[in-house]
C-alpha cells in the first residue's frame, strides 16, 4: 500500500467473522496503530461471500472489503478447506506478502489463511486465541488446535482462553489479553439495534417469545434429537427460529416435516441490527452459536446452548448462559426458568468484553510492528 510502513491483510471469511473485523477496523483507526504507520488491507476468501449470511452487512459495520476471492464450492468439508488454502496462497503469490496476516475466530478461512501465511513466512496474529471447548471432534475445535500451531501472537479474549494457551506450552509473552472483539462491536450497535425493524412489526410481542437458532454440523448431525427438541419447546413456548441456510438445507433434504412445526415461526437471516434486536426482545434464546452466548450475556438475556460443550465457559460462570449440551430436558428445563422469572438475568460481564478491545489491539499489534518490545508488550496485556 502506497505510503504505508506497515502492510497488514485481514482475511475474513463467514458472516461471524464480520463484527469481529469491525473492531479491528477501529483498531487501525486509533492512535498507537495509526501512529506506526500501518494499513489494513480487508480479503474476504470467498468461503460464505453470497447471500444473507455473507456481505450483505459488512458496510453496516464498517467493514471495507478490498478483495472477495473466488474459491469454488465443494460437498466434502476437507474439499472445502483444500479450496481455501489453494486459493488464499494464489492471491499472495500475485500480491506479495504483507507484514502481518491477521486472522479471526475459528471457521476454516482462519485456519486456510493462518496455514498459508505461516508457510510463507509471514507472521501470523489471531484474534480470539485460546479458545477451547474440549470436544475434539467438533470442527472448530480442531480448527482452533491447529490454527494456534502456527500462530506468533495470540490476542485472547478472556482469562479463560490465556490459561488454555499456556497450559498448551504457548510462550506467554506471545499471549496478549485484549478482550473480546465480537462483543465491542455487538455493544457499539445498540443505537442502530433501537432503529432496526422491532418485533412487533415481525407479530412478536417483546419479551414473550424464545429465539431458536442452531447451524452447526456437530448439532445438525443429531436430528432425532433436535425434533424431540423444537417439538417439546413449540408445545412449552412460543418459538421464533431463524433459519441458519446450511440448517434450511439440511432440513428441506432429510427432515422436511421440522419446517412445517406448528407453533413455530420460521424466519429467514435477517440484517445484522435487525437480529441484535430480536435477539435482545427474547424472553430466551436457544442456540448453538458462540456469538449468540456472548451477545446473550452482555444485554443480559437468558441463553441455553445446546449442542456440543461451549468454548465460552464465561458466559456459563459469569454471564446468562446454561450449558445443556444434548439434554432434552435440561434445555427444556432452563428455557421454562427463564421465560417465567425474572424478564432479564442480571449477567456480570467478563473482564474486557467491554469497547475498549479495539484500543488494546490497536497497542498490541504496534508494538509486534514496530518491533517494540513485541516481547514485552506491558504488564497491562500481557499475560505470562
Amino acid at each position: 500500500m502506497a505510503g504505508i510502513a506497515h502492510d497488514v491483510t485481514l482475511f475474513i471469511g463467514a458472516r461471524p467473522n464480520l463484527p469481529k473485523a469491525s473492531t479491528l477496523v477501529r483498531a487501525f483507526g486509533a492512535a498507537p496503530l495509526r501512529a506506526a504507520g500501518a494499513g489494513l488491507r480487508i480479503v474476504h476468501t470467498g468461503q460464505h461471500a453470497a447471500g444473507r449470511m455473507g456481505l450483505s452487512y459488512a458496510d453496516t459495520l464498517g467493514v471495507r472489503v478490498e478483495e472477495v476471492l473466488q474459491t469454488p464450492d465443494a460437498d466434502r468439508d476437507g474439499e472445502r478447506l483444500s479450496a481455501l488454502v489453494a486459493v488464499i496462497d494464489r492471491y499472495l503469490a500475485r500480491t506479495g506478502d504483507p507484514d502481518l496476516a491477521v486472522v479471526v475466530g475459528d471457521v476454516n478461512s482462519t485456519l486456510a489463511a493462518a496455514v498459508v501465511a505461516a508457510r510463507n513466512g509471514i507472521p501470523v496474529a489471531h484474534v480470539e486465541a485460546g479458545l477451547r471447548s474440549h470436544v475434539r471432534d467438533e470442527p472448530e475445535e480442531l480448527n482452533r488446535r491447529m490454527i494456534t500451531a502456527v500462530t506468533d501472537f495470540h490476542l485472547a479474549p478472556s482469562q479463560r482462553a490465556v490459561d488454555n494457551l499456556r497450559r498448551e506450552n504457548v510462550p506467554g509473552e506471545r499471549i496478549w489479553l485484549v478482550g473480546n472483539a465480537h462483543t465491542e462491536s455487538f455493544l457499539l450497535g445498540a443505537d442502530q439495534r433501537r432503529a432496526a425493524a422491532a418485533p412487533a412489526e415481525l407479530g412478536l410481542e417483546p419479551g414473550h417469545f424464545v429465539l431458536l437458532s442452531v447451524h452447526k454440523a456437530s448439532t445438525m448431525q443429531h436430528l432425532a434429537w433436535l425434533e424431540e427438541l423444537v417439538h417439546k419447546l413449540a408445545g412449552q413456548e412460543r418459538i421464533v427460529w431463524v433459519l441458519h441456510p446450511g440448517c434450511h438445507k439440511l432440513l428441506r433434504l432429510a427432515a422436511p416435516h421440522l419446517l412445517a412445526v406448528p407453533g413455530v415461526h420460521y424466519l429467514e437471516p435477517l440484517p445484522y441490527h435487525d437480529f441484535g434486536r430480536l435477539l435482545t426482545s427474547a424472553a430466551c434464546v436457544v442456540t448453538d452459536s458462540a456469538g449468540m452466548q456472548e451477545e446473550t450475556t452482555v444485554s443480559g438475556v437468558a441463553c441455553v446452548t445446546v449442542g456440543a460443550a461451549t468454548a465460552r465457559p464465561e458466559t456459563v460462570s459469569h454471564g446468562t448462559n446454561t450449558s445443556a449440551g444434548f439434554d432434552v430436558g435440561l434445555a427444556l428445563a432452563a428455557t421454562d426458568q427463564a421465560v417465567r422469572g425474572p424478564r432479564r438475568t442480571a449477567a456480570r460481564v467478563p473482564d474486557r468484553w467491554d469497547t475498549s478491545v479495539s484500543t488494546r489491539i490497536s497497542k498490541v499489534l504496534a508494538a509486534i510492528l514496530t518491533d517494540a518490545a513485541a516481547d514485552q508488550p506491558g504488564a497491562s496485556l500481557t499475560h505470562r
